[in-house]
């Protein structure tokens, strides 16, 4: 026996936090987009007239907490000559294009070995029967596709119509145990930009790194971030992320909570004191999540296309298999330099 509750109010949600992270990392689908932090800040910065929060949350009968639906219900306009629609979709999902954040790997979270269909089941029942005439549509996007999780949830939506549709891919990089297993491993293109073109952007001047590791370096770190990258695309006529208001006080807000944990990693690359490049990564769950990046548009041609790939795989992957506390690096896209090592993870709606 279990209980299905429904929170649509923000303190019980908040009130969550603890219970929330634990059956995280219990379940199968332990990701970074799915910590109390990252729903909870997306929700504080998304939250309009248009959304209504939908959590369901799953205990067994002694009170423990098995099960987390973390949806809203938005209305949406799929079309221009539609009336508005009353659609189901997952916390972090369903912005506007220019304030989306990417939010990939959205799921269920379900500990109870042996029996997570029957929670989700008990969950899904609750949503068709309990709450029917409360909604209109069910959306659930940018989901695994290849996990168990997504497959119930596949296989039980299928008996009542529902289709899934493949999304773009997210390319990741399985990474060995030791730095020099993960040079042989790559490229010989990579190889040599690694290992020969750092030397070349250091006969350049003195190169060093800032890497942010408290609120201050954060603070400056992400402002040259921000920088970087929003010249780089101004100077291709494209407004670049951090336009947005939304993007950027999401990013400041869960940066803020995220570096408690420890989860931020956000580097900046200095020759002779001027910066020319930044990676925005997260670490979380031994995988490290490459999110965003900037250039320095005036820096010789040869070193954006050589020294800067070799400076995010070292800053992000060499210390972390020396200590063997990562076992991927998860791309929101597809990046030139991980072409030829990198594999896909599907996603699916």
């Amino acid at each position: 026996m279990m209980r299905i509750d429904l929170i649509t109010e923000e303190a019980p949600f908040v009130a969550l936090k603890d219970e929330w992270n634990v059956l995280l990392g219990q379940s199968g689908n332990n990701e970074i987009t799915l910590t109390w932090e990252w729903l909870y800040t997306w929700w504080t910065t998304f939250k309009d007239t248009s959304r209504k929060l939908l959590i369901l949350t799953a205990r067994d009968m002694g009170g423990t907490l098995i099960g987390i639906a973390p949806l809203q219900i938005r209305a949406a306009k799929p079309y221009r000559l539609f009336p508005h629609i009353n659609r189901i979709e997952f916390l972090a999902s369903g912005e506007d294009q220019a304030d989306e954040i990417c939010s990939d790997y959205l799921n269920f979270i379900i500990f109870l070995p042996g029996r997570e269909r029957e929670v989700l089941s008990a969950m899904l029942d609750y949503l068709f029967l309990d709450l029917a005439g409360k909604w209109d549509e069910i959306g659930l996007v940018n989901m695994m596709a290849d996990c168990e999780m997504s497959r119930q949830l596949e296989s039980l939506l299928s008996q009542s119509g529902y289709q899934k549709t493949p999304q773009e891919a997210c390319f990741y990089i399985s990474l060995p145990d030791t730095w020099d297993s993960f040079l042989q491993r790559s490229s010989a293109d990579l190889r040599s930009n690694i290992r020969r073109n750092r030397k070349a952007l250091a006969q350049e001047g003195q190169v060093d790194y800032l890497m942010a590791v408290d609120q201050t370096t954060l603070n400056q770190a992400l402002e040259i971030l921000i920088e970087l990258h929003q010249k780089r695309w101004t100077e291709k006529g494209k407004p670049g992320v951090f336009l947005s208001q939304k993007f950027l006080t999401f990013h400041k807000t869960f940066l803020a909570l995220a570096l408690e944990s420890c989860w931020v990693k956000l580097y900046v690359l200095r020759l002779d004191q001027t910066p020319i490049a930044a990676i925005y990564n997260f670490q979380y769950n031994h995988k490290i999540y490459f999110y965003q990046s900037g250039t320095n548009t005036h820096l010789k041609k040869k070193f954006q296309e050589t020294s800067l790939p070799a400076f995010y795989f070292t800053v992000t992957v060499s210390k972390k298999l020396s200590r063997r506390d990562c076992v991927s690096m998860i791309f929101c896209q597809e990046a030139p330099f991980i072409k030829d090592a990198g594999q896909k993870h599907l996603a699916t709606s």
